[in-house]
């Protein structure tokens, strides 16, 4: 028997402060495309779930963040052409 524990809803707001790394904008479309994160409605806006965002973030932090390199316009290579017809 599977046995689920009720959720604890938050606002985004609060759902933003345990997902420090993510926008209101990324928090919405995170929700909507992926099946991390549950929306809830409530009248005007979403509600999120506590359980879920501090999962989430546990499973972030223990996969570790990979480094992000940083993109100049030196690093871009461009194809060159080496025969004309």
């Amino acid at each position: 028997m599977v046995t689920t524990e009720p959720h604890q809803l938050i606002t985004p707001r609060e759902a933003l402060k345990i997902l420090t790394w993510v926008s209101a904008s990324g928090l919405y479309a995170g929700s909507y495309r992926t099946k991390e994160l549950t929306r809830f409605p409530a009248g005007n806006g979403m509600l999120y779930s506590r359980q879920e965002c501090e999962a989430l973030r546990d499973s972030i932090i223990a996969d570790g963040k990979p480094v992000k390199t940083k993109f100049t316009r030196r690093s871009r290579t461009r194809s060159a052409i080496t025969e004309l017809v």
